[in-house]
């Protein structure tokens, strides 16, 4: 055999071999699961979710400037959130209002607001104009604002603050089981 024919077969040997140990080393490696559940499905800025109920109004609403939603987790964070509840009662329509810095939200359960949190009404002649605190909890299924840090109310001729806070946002009742504090201004005519 001439050198040009070795030369040939020993290139096709060794390429053979190559290919073979390619497709081995291919079967046989590992392959690497990456956990997707810590990315989030996706990010939205100017986002609004609205909950009708079975009549057809509006029940709650949410704005908020960023959303990041993890589908695994059914699990939403925010910034700047607000959240609206409507009441309605005869011809009129009650709003009231949530909103922070920071939140998250378990779908359909819970809503946490951090961070500046107020809660507003968004109707004509309210007894109390807002109440502040660093966070506040929100219960979908009983409708209720809950915290157990301090909250400061303010209303038109009165303060008052304390802890253990509870605000059945259903009946417009707000109550203070712990170091309640309460300011009263007289009204002057």
């Amino acid at each position: 055999m001439n050198v040009t024919k070795k030369s040939i077969l020993l290139a096709c040997i060794f390429g053979l071999l190559s290919i073979i140990t390619w497709y081995y080393a291919y079967i046989y490696t590992p392959q690497k699961v990456v956990d997707m559940s810590a990315y989030p499905t996706f990010i939205a800025t100017d986002t609004e979710l609205t909950v009708y109920g079975e009549d057809g109004r509006k029940e709650k609403s949410m704005t908020s400037d960023t959303t990041t939603y993890y589908d695994e987790k059914q699990f939403f964070t925010f910034i700047k959130p607000l959240i609206t509840t409507y009441k309605y009662e005869n011809n009129t329509v009650n709003l009231w209002h949530l909103k922070g810095n920071t939140g998250d939200m378990v779908t359909d359960k819970i809503a946490n607001v951090y961070g500046d949190a107020k809660v507003y009404p968004g109707f004509d002649d309210p007894v109390i104009d807002h109440a502040d605190s660093t966070k506040f909890h929100y219960d979908f299924a009983t409708n209720e604002i809950t915290n157990d840090e301090r909250v400061t109310v303010y209303g038109k001729s009165f303060t008052t603050d304390g802890t253990d806070f509870k605000f059945e946002m259903n009946t417009n009742k707000a109550t203070y089981k712990g170091a309640p504090h309460a300011t009263y201004y007289p009204q002057t005519k």
